[in-house]
């Protein structure tokens, strides 16, 4: 039988608050690019702890006309066991502004097991 994907918790959310957020900056031989703050959304959501492991989050979201932002972070409670305490330890994720596509209105998280099987997104708007 087969498992049931990863899933967020019932009535979780996912929060999304404005803020500047710092670039790492480039140090790499004669090319030097200082830190800088700049304009990103952070997310906010708790761990997809129902059904399936979850291996990681797929964040997304749509623009005018098509154009998209996806990207994944590791879900890093998925590698410990149910039992551990960092299991259903919160998320956090920070995207820079300039990355969406213009017209997003909606940011959506969508938990992924190790083969892709997507479970329920949270979507916010922005």
């Amino acid at each position: 039988a087969l498992s049931h994907p990863a899933e967020f918790p019932s009535g979780a959310v996912l929060k999304v608050l404005r803020t500047a957020a710092k670039t790492r900056g480039v140090k790499s031989g004669e090319a030097k690019v200082p830190p800088e703050k700049k304009p990103a959304l952070k997310l906010a959501f708790p761990a997809a702890t129902v059904g399936g492991q979850v291996a990681e989050y797929e964040i997304s979201a749509v623009g005018a006309g098509g154009s998209r932002y996806d990207t994944r972070i590791c879900a890093i409670g998925g590698l410990y066991p149910r039992k551990h305490g960092k299991f259903a330890m919160g998320v956090e994720a920070t995207i820079p502004l300039g990355a969406l596509p213009k017209g997003a209105s909606s940011v959506c998280v969508t938990p992924l097991d190790s083969f892709g099987t997507p479970g329920r997104p949270l979507v916010a708007s922005i």
